[in-house]
């Protein structure tokens, strides 16, 4: 069933090659320095000494040498991305007349780049070589981000992500003035580039994203597109242009009118994860799970809580409502909660359909980020906790801490490593309830799976002569193979999936609980 897929490590980094190139010039000069004296006084009279001596430095001299070559060569063939850079016009060169992605082009005032998450940078926005040509739109430029000059509204750009953040192909978030739609999108002020810098097919976010569009109890899903991305007039790689996570209407759609002094259930948005307790101030903007994780407020934030110094009623709504959720997932049993007068269990605090669906598209995916951090939540006021929206597959179809472009080797489709080791799931999953559910669910929607394949196959024509260029610029010559072979990959990896999680499924739950503590 499982294809066996070679260990193909690139691990080679610029640095590296610096420090061999810098090592084995200073080697070859010590050589050279010190050949010279030795064989200029060298009174010994034992036969061929000072031969051996001058062969051994020989060696050593063309050893050092050919480390000089590799070191410098390989930097320039595998890591040339400063001056891979090309122009708008030599981009469309290039590509001619198989560019079949949109184009986004964005202008930053006097061409300053973004440097945090935190500020935006004033720019222009245009989208272009769109399908629907109702599509395409622009926005100039206006005096600043947040002001609007000669009827125009202004955009504003900055950095995203946490990890990804500090990859050498940046993220962005996009930010208009005045709510616009994006490919037919509802409106929206956010939108996202994800650089997918860590995933060499380009395609794992889009696949999940794609895949998920099927599980319809999830209540929104982002909806993906490739883009030619120009910034300041040079072609800056392929981007995943898609929905910010956020409480907004066409995406959590959660952002509802409270009253602080009468309600006592609340709308809210939040996102559990390792780097939450960087974001604000624990306590206020983000708490502590007990035995799970911390989690961020993304909706309501602090100023619209209505929070005075001394009460935060919604914060505490918040935090006890997520605590009592995974109180009682690990339990099993009811707690009791000033929101409600008799004690609740888990399926009163949880939409368990939202779960399921969630799940599966995570263990299909086998998606290791998933395990700890970027996992959405969502509750309208008088709802339940929904699961979702799902988001960050870049190191999905692994159960390596290893970025895919680095070690091309997945540990197999035939793993629970997830399911074992996820703060969630493995607590889920222990439900016998719930887990008859995923099993029903699976089998009603594996199908999926497979058009995803058949999908994916036609669409690397789509994306292939852009996804090329960023692979190359990016990751210099080996990304041409990376792509070509990672790409496919996903698509076997997939369909290796299928069989194998068809089986899993088909097991009663005691013997998948088997599964999961053996899994590795």
């Amino acid at each position: 069933m499982m294809r066996k897929f070679s260990n193909v490590s690139f691990r080679f980094d610029y640095i590296i090659y610096i420090i061999a190139l810098l090592a084995s010039a200073i080697f070859t000069f010590a050589i050279f320095t010190s050949v010279k004296p030795a064989a200029k006084f060298n009174t010994s009279h034992e036969p061929y000494t000072h031969i051996k001596k001058h062969i051994t430095s020989a060696i050593l001299i063309l050893l050092s040498g050919f480390m000089s070559f590799y070191a410098f060569t390989g930097s320039m063939m595998w890591f040339n991305v400063a001056s891979a850079r090309i122009t708008k016009e030599e981009f469309l060169s290039k590509v001619e007349n198989n560019l079949n992605i949109p184009i986004v082009e964005i202008s930053t005032q006097n061409n300053i780049l973004p440097t945090n998450k935190e500020d935006y940078i004033n720019c222009s926005f245009s989208l272009s070589n769109c399908e629907n040509e109702e599509h395409n739109f622009s926005v100039n430029m206006a005096k600043s981000f947040d002001d609007d000059y000669d009827n125009q509204n202004s955009v504003g750009i900055r950095l995203r992500g946490n990890s990804t953040m500090k990859a050498r192909k940046r993220p962005y978030r996009i930010k208009f003035e005045e709510k616009q739609s994006v490919l037919g999108l509802t409106k929206n002020k956010s939108w996202v580039l994800l650089a997918d810098y860590y995933d060499q097919s380009y395609i794992r976010n889009y696949t999940a994203f794609t895949l998920a569009d099927s599980f319809d109890n999830l209540h929104f899903s982002p909806t993906p597109h490739h883009v030619a991305l120009i910034m300041n007039g040079k072609f800056e790689g392929m981007y995943l242009l898609c929905e910010q996570m956020d409480e907004n209407k066409g995406r959590a759609q959660v952002k509802e009118d409270f009253d602080v002094s009468t309600d006592t259930n609340f709308p809210f948005f939040v996102e559990m994860d390792l780097y939450a307790y960087n974001e604000g101030v624990t306590g206020v903007d983000n708490f502590y799970v007990e035995g799970i994780n911390h989690v961020e407020i993304k909706y309501p934030e602090a100023d619209e809580r209505d929070a005075t110094a001394d009460q935060d009623i919604v914060y505490d709504y918040i935090y006890e409502y997520m605590n009592a959720v995974f109180t009682t997932m690990r339990t099993n049993e009811k707690v009791e909660v000033s929101f409600n007068s008799s004690p609740v269990g888990l399926e009163d605090l949880v939409d368990l359909d939202s779960a399921v669906d969630y799940y599966i598209v995570n263990e299909i995916m086998l998606n290791i980020d998933s395990a700890f951090k970027s996992i959405y939540f969502h509750k309208t006021k008088d709802g339940k906790l929904q699961f979702g929206p799902i988001w960050d597959f870049d190191f999905s179809m692994t159960t390596e801490l290893v970025a895919p472009f680095e070690k091309s080797y997945i540990e197999g489709t035939e793993s629970l490593w997830l399911t074992k080791n996820s703060v969630v799931f493995k607590h889920l999953i222990q439900n016998e309830e719930f887990y008859n559910k995923v099993a029903t669910r699976f089998n009603e929607k594996k199908d999926a799976i497979l058009e995803t394949c058949k999908h994916l196959k036609d669409y690397k024509d789509t994306i292939d002569s852009v996804a090329l260029l960023d692979s190359q610029m990016w990751h210099g010559q080996t990304g041409l193979f990376q792509y070509d072979m990672q790409y496919d990959y996903v698509r076997l990896f997939l369909y290796d999936r299928y069989e194998y999680l068809t089986e899993v499924f088909a097991k009663p739950h005691s013997e998948f609980l088997t599964m999961v503590e053996n899994a590795k």
